[in-house]
């Protein structure tokens, strides 16, 4: 059950093909052997599932203290045997991850048309692996947590140089924010 709400938390969001055939194996092998499951497996095996598609692949968790204590008690790894058992794990607990989410999926869009365009970019990154921090990224894409984040730059010839300067100009981090 850890490592099945392990691996829903570290794919989060992303839709990955090869996790969810993992899951659904986990689901089915939970469905032949029903005297001996828990309804815990059930659980922690459906709860990675949700966190797999967590928003149509447009939300991530968070890492400040508060998400990270919400994800904590959501996540406990003490599931019940039996669906009326509340001592180890009461169920309002285990929708607190929804306030551990955030936004960070990239979306570029061409202007004419308002199509879905794939993009290569650009990030600068506030402690980057990479000497001059800069990182590469294909939109439509998860990006790095908002407040790591320097610049946004177009990176190809097709469409006009841009760059989005998130760290010092205010309306360019509101715009990200509020239009993805």
């Amino acid at each position: 059950n850890l490592v099945t709400l392990a691996m829903g938390i570290v794919m989060v969001g992303s839709g990955e093909l090869n996790c969810l055939k993992r899951l659904r194996l986990a689901n089915g092998l939970w469905s032949q052997l029903p005297h001996f499951t828990r309804y815990g497996s059930h659980m922690a095996t459906h709860m990675a599932l949700g966190l797999l598609f967590l928003g149509e692949g447009r939300f991530s968790f968070g890492t400040s203290d508060s998400a990270i204590a919400c994800m904590i008690a959501a996540f406990y790894p003490l599931f019940p045997l039996l669906s009326s058992e509340y001592r180890t794990y009461l169920p309002a607990l285990r929708h607190l991850w929804v306030l551990a989410l955030e936004p960070r999926c990239l979306i570029a869009r061409d202007v004419d048309t308002k199509e879905v365009v794939y993009l290569p970019m650009k990030i600068r990154l506030r402690d980057a692996p990479t000497p001059n921090g800069m990182m590469g990224f294909i939109a439509p894409t998860l990006i790095p947590t908002i407040d790591r984040i320097l610049s946004i730059k177009i990176d190809t010839p097709r469409y006009w140089p841009f760059l989005l300067d998130v760290g010092r100009n205010p309306r360019h981090l509101n715009g990200l924010l509020q239009s993805q």
